[in-house]
């Protein structure tokens, strides 16, 4: 039942946030949406610690901090690059094992990735990411598993 509340808050909160409309009615046609979805997952048998990690939904906003820093850093370091007349890039494609079997860090990871720019997670095959990299630092940045070491501290503990 608490998997099925936090469920049902995050979807309204994040169907409040995104709709930017806040009338009587349409909140409440937010409000029964939402609930219509729990209960269909319920009925599905599908909210589980899987579909809703709790132990990670506290710790993801500590992670959402330090990966919006991680954002800026590489945004700077593109410009960077890009303003430079000799265009210092060495695009090169790696791979990388996160050692995990959960497939949610292994897309959280990918995301993240990708997010900063840079970085493109192309694949992702169980614990294996093919990542094209702009430049020959970025690929040992990432090699270096900092933002693995990172995305691992939001798994079950």
């Amino acid at each position: 039942m608490k998997r099925s509340i936090a469920l049902y808050l995050t979807l309204f909160l994040a169907w409040l946030l995104w709709s930017g409309i806040y009338q009587p009615l349409l909140i409440s046609l937010g409000l029964g949406s939402c609930l219509l979805v729990v209960l269909i997952m319920r009925h599905l048998r599908a909210v589980d610690d899987e579909s809703v990690p709790l132990e990670v939904l506290r710790r993801i906003l500590w992670y959402w901090a330090w990966l919006l820093k991680e954002i800026i850093q590489a945004n700077i370091q593109v410009i960077r690059i890009v303003i430079d007349p000799k265009l210092p890039i060495s695009p090169q494609v790696i791979e990388l094992h996160t050692g995990s079997r959960s497939e949610m860090l292994n897309v959280i990871y990918g995301n993240s990735i990708t997010l900063t720019p840079g970085s493109t997670t192309i694949d992702l095959q169980e614990d294996t990411l093919l990542v094209h990299c702009l430049t020959e630092e970025g690929a040992q940045q990432l090699q270096a598993e900092q933002m693995l070491r990172h995305v691992k501290k939001l798994e079950h503990r």
